[in-house]
């Protein structure tokens, strides 16, 4: 749940680092993004990515092979776009999938993703570690349920509020793992 260049992750960095080195344009990054098997999950790690991807990026790495066998349409959306482009702004890019995916109620859908992310470099830990979902969501749960209350009062037609309620139920499966 941080970047490789994050001091937590040095073992990490100075490896792919050495290989990159003794091993130009053939090494590649094998990336199990967390949740993978946790469906209907938030996926909060759009920032690391976009991250993480420059530095792919800058050590010319020979390619990328991401696992995820369950993304949320959003993650797939910006890692497709950051893929073609690490250098482009993701949050300018959540504000696009924002806006072509939830229309009237995108500003409440913006700043509900932009709440997931912030606590998840905040946090820290990968929600994998089912003992952590507590000390994430507890912060910010009220917060990320008023933004998704007033996203589906501003939803203005079907398509958009069902996608608004799969957002909801994403969060809400959280507090079942916590009940």
């Amino acid at each position: 749940a941080r970047p490789l260049t994050d001091e937590s992750n040095r073992p990490f960095y100075e490896q792919l680092t050495k290989w990159a080195k003794a091993y130009p344009g053939r090494v590649y990054i094998y990336e199990l993004w967390a949740k993978t098997h946790f469906v209907g999950w938030p996926h909060p790690y759009a920032k690391i990515f976009a991250e993480d991807i420059k530095l792919y990026r800058d050590l010319k790495l020979a390619g990328l092979c991401p696992e995820g066998i369950h993304p949320s349409p959003l993650q797939e959306y910006l890692r497709g776009k950051l893929a073609w482009n690490p250098d482009l702004d993701w949050k300018e890019q959540l504000k696009e999938f924002c806006s072509k995916t939830f229309g009237s109620a995108s500003a409440p859908m913006e700043q509900y993703y932009l709440l997931l992310e912030e606590r998840m470099v905040e946090h820290g830990q990968n929600l994998l570690d089912l003992t952590s979902i507590s000390d994430y969501i507890a912060p910010i749960d009220r917060q990320a349920n008023e933004l998704l209350e007033q996203a589906a009062k501003l939803a203005d037609n079907p398509r958009i509020a069902k996608r608004i309620a799969f957002e909801r139920s994403q969060l809400d499966k959280l507090h079942g793992v916590l009940e």
